[in-house]
């Protein structure tokens, strides 16, 4: 699962990456600090519409066969077949532009905050699907880093890849051949206060190194993704 994940558009790295220049888009979009970015906040996608197009779009969906449910992940063993999501892998893919994101590791009852990085990079992109009302991430199963902390991470994108997933003449099988775990010794992780826990928190503290609550072997947690 991801439900919660960063991406600093206007501050920091910025001054290195122009965000146009980096997904090609035709638009002059600036959008904020995206510090600890929750569902039903809005954030920046990139969509193929001859250029790309950078758009502000709400973080999760509620589905046509829910009323109070909202959608923030998917499974990449099976967006291709199920009706939630398989008219969106076929029409409406899209990048989700991210710093780093977080995961929280189960043990005994607690739950350790994560920040996860990919190295030298603050702006990479997972692998997203959307719609009028919002999107979502993809997820897969964990990379040997991410094992440890959770039983699944999102879809991280390379820069060739990233081009492949938004065009729509990628044939199916090359797309679902993209959603695997991304390498393990490309990414680093470290612990984060319990300040990342309130989506009410919009700042670089989210970010501080902090001593996990206790050292001890974590267990799996099994949270819901359609």
């Amino acid at each position: 699962m991801c439900g919660a994940y960063g991406f600093l558009g206007t501050s920091g790295f910025q001054k290195s990456v122009n965000l146009l220049l980096r997904y090609q888009l035709d638009n002059n979009i600036k959008p904020e600090d995206g510090w600890n970015i929750r569902p039903s906040m809005k954030a920046l996608i990139v969509t193929r519409n001859s250029p790309n197009k950078g758009v502000m779009s709400v973080f999760g969906y509620k589905p046509a066969w829910s009323t109070s449910m909202m959608l923030i992940n998917a499974k990449s063993e099976t967006i291709a077949e199920l009706p939630t999501f398989k008219k969106m892998f076929r029409e409406n893919r899209c990048l989700v532009p991210a710093s780093y994101f977080f995961e929280w590791q189960k043990s005994e009852g607690m739950k350790q905050p994560y920040c996860i990085k990919v190295k030298n990079n603050n702006a990479f992109s997972f692998a997203g699907l959307y719609n009028e009302q919002g999107f979502v991430i993809i997820t897969t199963k964990p990379n040997e880093l991410m094992e440890p902390i959770h039983n699944r991470m999102p879809v991280i994108l390379t820069e060739k890849e990233e081009d492949e997933w938004l065009n729509h003449e990628t044939k199916e099988d090359r797309l679902l051949a993209m959603l695997t775990p991304f390498p393990s010794n490309k990414m680093e992780a470290y612990p984060v206060s319990s300040l990342v826990n309130s989506a009410q928190i919009q700042s670089k503290e989210v970010l501080l190194p902090f001593e996990p609550l206790k050292n001890t072997k974590p267990s799996q947690s099994n949270l819901f993704e359609d």
